[in-house]
């Protein structure tokens, strides 16, 4: 069964939304309160502690790398999905890490907080990297000529959805309290 190439512009244009804002505001975030992302991969005693500066501006300069690829057109997009999926995963394995050895460290994943690393933190990096794996998938399997004025069209639609989506997914930890204590 061959996909529709419209819905297939749709659908890419969806995960690229998701992936940009996810990286930007991660980015932004980090860098805006730097000293203490870099000491939260400190804390998470991964890395030596004289390599967790570098560490922060690698991480900081990949996912500004991300949100830059994720404005291009195919195939160049492919790369900035495939360091998304790299970034992600090496972020999930840090995390399960983090929670095995029952360190209280927070994640400083989108800025300053004093939220410990959870499951959520988990689950949210997993829906982040499917994304970014069937974003990927698309721009390398499905060929579809680019025609901008649909592309851009896919833009507006998926726009707000995929940013509600974002949203949802960044707020994880307070959607399960709710629902929890509600029920």
């Amino acid at each position: 069964m061959e996909m529709d190439t419209d819905l297939a512009l749709m659908i890419l244009s969806f995960f690229r939304v998701i992936i940009f804002i996810v990286f930007l505001l991660s980015s932004l975030g980090k860098i805006q309160s730097f000293s203490a992302f870099q000491e939260s991969i400190e804390d998470m005693q991964i890395l030596p502690s004289r390599a967790t500066i570098l560490a922060a501006f690698l991480v900081i300069g990949s996912e500004l790398m991300i949100v830059i690829l994720m404005l291009t057109p195919r195939p160049i997009v492919l790369f900035g999905f495939l360091l998304a999926g790299v970034l992600l995963t090496v972020f999930i394995f840090v995390l399960i890490s983090v929670l095995r050895r029952n360190l209280p460290v927070s994640c400083n994943c989108f800025g300053a907080n004093n939220e410990k690393v959870s499951k959520a933190d988990i689950f949210r990096n997993v829906i982040f990297l499917t994304c970014a794996i069937v974003g990927g998938s698309l721009v390398a399997f499905f060929p579809v000529a680019q025609n901008m004025e649909f592309a851009i069209r896919a833009l507006l639609i998926t726009s707000f959805p995929a940013a509600i989506f974002t949203l949802i997914c960044l707020n994880l930890k307070t959607f399960s309290f709710i629902i929890v204590n509600t029920t």
